[in-house]
């Protein structure tokens, strides 16, 4: 199990483990292109990566005010700066969010090839 997980984190098919599962940093392809695996199959399916890399975010910025606040270390705008740190980590974060949802959906079955239609 351990090395579907590094498999996902690398930018693998969970299924078979040679397609790519992204076209660009937030682009995740519907199906592998080598099996065909689905990634997406209900609508909906993506709200866990889109929470987890908020509360990442919102982690950030909490412990970064905490930071600021309790080492005496406020400059001014320092909430400006806070804000951006706290939103680029969301947003790096959230690729790789996305990669441990589609290990978790192919952990849970969702994620395989289509049968061929007849």
């Amino acid at each position: 199990m351990g090395s579907m997980w590094i498999t996902v984190m690398g930018n693998r098919c969970p299924y078979c483990q040679r397609g790519a599962l992204f076209e660009s940093w937030f682009g995740l392809r519907e199906a592998c292109a080598d099996c065909g695996a689905r990634f997406s199959r209900q609508p909906g399916a993506w709200v866990g990566p889109t929470v987890g890399s908020y509360g990442v975010g919102g982690v950030v910025g909490i412990v970064g005010g905490v930071l600021l606040i309790g080492g005496n270390l406020y400059f001014p705008h320092a909430e400006v700066a806070l804000a951006f740190v706290a939103c680029a980590a969301a947003i790096v974060s959230y690729r790789f969010w996305k990669a441990a949802w589609v290990g978790w959906l192919y952990d849970n079955g969702y994620v395989y090839p289509d049968a061929d239609p007849p």
